[in-house]
């Protein structure tokens, strides 16, 4: 099934895990927005990792829920 909103995957990782993620994530179809921190430089939960993170999408805290293990 594929979703009909709008999604991203936020993930504290590095460059090295990035090609297996994006290899992995193919399987979801559609295009999903990876925020990824070592490409925001910041982590979570710097408040300037969700700042870049909304920015990117074009969103407002109030418009996103946010799921994390």
């Amino acid at each position: 099934a594929r979703l009909t909103l709008p999604y991203a995957i936020w993930s504290n990782t590095d460059a090295i895990h990035t090609r297996h993620l994006t290899a992995t994530l193919a399987c979801l179809g559609g295009a999903v927005h990876l925020h990824l921190s070592h490409l925001a430089r910041a982590r979570k939960p710097d408040a300037a990792y969700y700042r870049a993170g909304l920015a990117a999408l074009g969103a407002r805290p109030e418009e996103v829920l946010f799921i994390d293990d």
